[in-house]
């Protein structure tokens, strides 16, 4: 899958899985989103989200993260 096919996190409903493609950002966003855990091929869940893209919790390498819309639309997924 190509960053082109690939969609936001944003976009994903609770309680639904995927694997992360791409993420999008500057050089230290991207290095402190790596130190999380969110690099490419890391399946990851949405354990809670609220309304338009508000800040969400996911699940990823076995915990669990609350991420604000900001960065969370930097992440790219691949529905799974």
């Amino acid at each position: 899958m190509t960053k082109k096919n690939a969609i936001s996190l944003c976009d994903l409903e609770k309680d639904q899985n995927a694997l992360i493609v791409a993420i999008i950002a500057g050089h230290k966003s991207a290095k402190r989103l790596a130190d999380l855990g969110l690099t490419p091929n890391t399946p990851i869940k949405i354990l809670r989200k609220t309304i338009f893209c508000g800040p969400m919790e996911v699940q990823v390498r076995g915990m669990n993260l609350v991420l604000g819309k900001g960065v969370a639309a930097k992440v790219l997924v691949k529905k799974s």
